[in-house]
């Protein structure tokens, strides 16, 4: 009887089972694949993404990978870039290559392509992209080989210079003249180092004069600024001067925020940035940095924003306003200048992969929704 029991509950079982209804897939689920809006392919991704193995450390995503480990015994203070170089390892690293003369762009493709070959055989690889007529991205993939890479580069007589992270190295063939920082470099350690000649003492000591003039310039300008922006300035933005450590204000140094634009993949976000004015403001341009850092390709990885608006040798004029300055930052988070890119990582996902670019974005949005100043 006892079996007889046991069998039956089997039966019921096995019934039950074999009639349960599949888990009914979602309204988004059931379209043709050629109508998913960008979100339905973002659900698919990220429903792909859930099943999916954990990936080996070299195969994650760049800024989720571990950063490299640093032999502290390798480091001489004769050598401050060696720490910089071991940062790099493994991560994808972005150097601008300039050629020397007025080359056409058919030139500069041609010598840098000699020049990649070049590295090719030295077993340091590196991707090339053209960005104008006489300048080109070296990017690469373990980003400790740039240096070997602009030992190369800087040797050649068509080089005029390499730029890693921020820094020029001038070609050998095309030093740069010296300038006016020159002197004042030499004038701050002159009794230790050397004896600079009457020329030069005087040719500083007008540089201090000016300096001293144009502070009062720019805090006066900055003061305008100021009592306009409180006047009259764009919805969901900030800018206001920092305070010192005694309450008063500090002119030369604004923390803003900027709102991402509707209808973007920015929108959610509110970035903060400061901005910092030179002694010498309006004649040249402040420099503005998001804090924290945004991932995009016109934002170095140290938050500078790179923007022609902000460069006095392309589009800065004096008479350009802080509400001027903080709208086109606005503009360029989603109209990004892919000629002139900052940041590799973001610059790449950008070019090859939008949807994952977009994605990102929108993370990072949301990640800065409740930011304030």
């Amino acid at each position: 009887m006892e079996k007889l029991h046991l069998l039956t509950v089997l039966m019921l079982v096995a019934v039950l089972v074999h009639c349960k209804k599949p888990e009914e897939k979602p309204e988004w689920a059931k379209k043709d694949i050629r109508d998913f809006t960008d979100a339905d392919m973002e659900r698919l991704l990220d429903q792909w993404e859930e099943d999916e193995e954990p990936l080996e450390p070299d195969e994650l995503p760049e800024h989720l990978r571990p950063m490299p480990k640093i032999d502290m015994s390798k480091l001489t203070k004769d050598n401050p870039e060696e720490i910089l170089k071991m940062t790099k390892k493994g991560r994808t690293l972005m150097t601008f290559v300039q050629v020397a003369g007025h080359p056409s762009k058919d030139e500069t493709e041609e010598i840098t392509k000699l020049w990649q070959t070049s590295l090719w055989n030295s077993h340091i690889q590196a991707e090339r992209y053209l960005v104008d007529d006489n300048r080109a991205i070296f990017l690469f993939k373990d980003g400790e080989q740039a240096w070997s890479a602009k030992e190369y580069l800087i040797e050649q007589e068509q080089c005029e210079s390499v730029t890693i992270e921020s820094k020029v190295y001038p070609g050998k063939h095309h030093p740069r003249a010296g300038t006016i920082w020159q002197y004042w470099a030499k004038f701050s350690n002159w009794r230790a180092k050397e004896t600079l000649t009457a020329e030069i003492v005087v040719k500083v000591a007008d540089f201090q004069q000016q300096i001293q003039s144009m502070s009062g310039i720019a805090a006066t300008r900055l003061a305008e600024e100021r009592k306009a922006w409180r006047k009259d300035h764009p919805f969901g933005f900030v800018a206001r001067p920092s305070k010192n450590a005694d309450g008063s204000l500090n002119l030369m140094n604004w923390e803003c925020s900027i709102p991402g634009k509707k209808g973007t993949p920015w929108e959610e976000g509110h970035y903060k940035l400061r901005m910092l004015f030179k002694e010498d403001y309006p004649t040249s341009p402040p420099k503005c940095k998001f804090e924290p850092p945004l991932f995009h390709p016109n934002v170095y990885p140290s938050g500078t924003v790179c923007l022609s608006l902000l460069d006095e040798e392309k589009d800065w004029r004096p008479a350009i306003t802080i509400k001027q300055i903080l709208l086109g930052i606005q503009d360029l988070l989603n109209e990004p200048n892919v000629k002139d890119p900052a940041q590799a990582e973001a610059y790449t996902i950008y070019c090859q992969n939008r949807l994952e670019y977009e994605k990102r974005v929108k993370a990072q949005a949301r990640a800065m929704s409740h930011q304030e100043l």
